[in-house]
């Protein structure tokens, strides 16, 4: 139970690529944007991810200069491509996720994460997902990075000054309406999943933890999220 929310973070990265934006983030500033609607696609919740202003995670040795192509995955099924221009891309998640590609809610969670959501916080628990992966591809067709949605703070430590994640944003695909809340402590679940495409976000309120204590499909008040890319799929 420990390492419940800090590993929905880091082992998803090994599988594809990942993240992205919402309306809600607002405006044109490169926080990733746009818009949730039904529009007739079988009544699935749609977005827009418009993402600007990339910025490299570790920009003292590596950079985006190589990414052509940027493509979202959930588990394996090819969702959206774009082209990477300009330090931004546009995806517009629309597409329903095949049956095949989906598992149910708590067996997704704990294979891709060691994340183990207490069974009884979930209202429907045949409900089944998938996790966005936004992955970069070179002028080859080869992965060389991926794409993540962050807000990231300074700490201090008695030894070193460093960045970390202070909030987390990811996709994810219902096939159906549910929710997961509840506290288990320290962790707090607060998630109302639509049928289609929903953001969900992870907060760290322990600046030298290294999980996340907050579970939440509501967007946190005053948060600055922004696009990173990295070709580490651990960080």
């Amino acid at each position: 139970m420990k390492k419940q929310l800090y590993l929905l973070v880091t082992a998803l990265i090994v599988s594809a690529a990942f993240v992205a934006c919402d309306k809600e983030n607002g405006g044109n500033n490169g926080n990733g944007n746009n818009s949730g609607n039904n529009n007739g696609n079988n009544d699935i919740n749609t977005l827009v991810i418009n993402a600007t202003n990339v910025i490299c995670l570790n920009p003292e040795y590596e950079d985006d200069s190589n990414v052509a192509t940027v493509k979202a995955f959930a588990r394996g099924f090819e969702v959206v491509s774009s082209p990477y221009q300009n330090k931004g891309f546009t995806l517009n998640l629309s597409k329903t996720v095949p049956e095949q590609y989906l598992q149910y809610i708590l067996i997704h969670f704990w294979d891709y994460y060691y994340y183990d959501i207490p069974a009884h916080f979930v209202s429907d628990r045949n409900s089944k997902c998938g996790i966005l992966d936004i992955s970069a591809f070179d002028n080859s067709d080869k992965v060389n990075g991926l794409f993540t949605l962050r807000e990231r703070k300074q700490v201090e430590d008695e030894y070193y000054e460093y960045f970390r994640d202070y909030i987390r944003a990811y996709y994810i695909y219902a096939d159906r309406d549910f929710t997961i809340k509840g506290f288990d402590n320290p962790n707090q679940y607060d998630c109302s999943f639509k049928k289609g495409w929903n953001i969900v976000y992870l907060l760290w309120h322990n600046d030298y933890s290294h999980y996340p204590d907050i579970m939440t499909t509501t967007k946190p008040a005053n948060s600055n999220l922004k696009w990173y890319y990295s070709e580490n799929y651990y960080e």
